[in-house]
Order: C-alpha cells, then structure tokens, then sequence
C-alpha cells in the first residue's frame, strides 16, 4: 500500500520572483508579450515512490526549496490615455532529484506538478 497513493505530491507555501517581458504593440491600443524569469518556489513536499522507473522505495518528506525558471504570455489594452486592463498566464515546471543507485540521481518531471499562474488587473500610467 502507498499512503500518498492519488494524492499531490507538493503543496506550495510561495513562489517569487522576476521576469522580463517583450512584445509587440498591435493597433496602438493592444500590447502582446512573452516573458521570462526565475523564481524562488518553496514547497512541502511529500513523495514516495516504490521501485518505477529504477527509483526504490524513496521517501522524501518536509520543506523543498528550488529556483527554476519561470515563462508565460500576456497582454494589455490601454482603455484610456491613463488606464489599461492586463492579464498575465505564467508556468512554472519542477523538477526534483532522487537517488537512484550508489551516488547516482534521476531528475523526476511530472506533468502534473506545474504551478500554472492567471493573473490580471489595472494599471494607472502616470
């Protein structure tokens, strides 16, 4: 029996960062951007995997912490000549290392532990 068996793996306590954005302005009014970065993601981190892929029996359990780095898409519309609407998507994938054999490590991914970030708001342009 797994005891984790359907569960998250992680719970995330924060995640900061910076990121730097370019873009395109379209029609005078509409900017569209990518942007890059990295972040600071601390994290509980809860996993434990049985014998997959060559990995045995690891259990890892407490407080992980990793820089990674950070993309997304975005856009903007000036509404008036001082205010704009923006809306942001931003991804952040894990990674984590595990001891396989000896002194070796695998690097696990799981698509599943993606910080996946939808924000918007209001700017005020002085």
């Amino acid at each position: 029996p797994r005891p984790r068996d359907n569960q998250p793996i992680y719970k995330s306590k924060y995640l900061v960062g910076a990121r730097c954005k370019l873009g395109v302005e379209i029609l005078q009014r509409v900017n569209v951007y990518g942007h890059l970065g990295l972040a600071y993601w601390g994290r509980d981190f809860y996993l434990d995997l049985n014998d997959t892929g060559g990995i045995k029996a690891v259990q890892r359990y407490g407080d992980d912490r990793q820089i990674l780095g950070i993309y997304g898409l975005g856009g903007s519309v000036l509404l008036t000549e001082h205010w704009s609407v923006n809306i942001n998507y931003t991804m952040a994938r894990q990674h984590v290392d595990l001891p396989v054999s000896g002194m070796s490590t695998k690097r696990y991914f799981d698509p599943a532990t993606v910080v996946k970030i939808l924000s918007g708001g209001i700017i005020y342009h002085f």
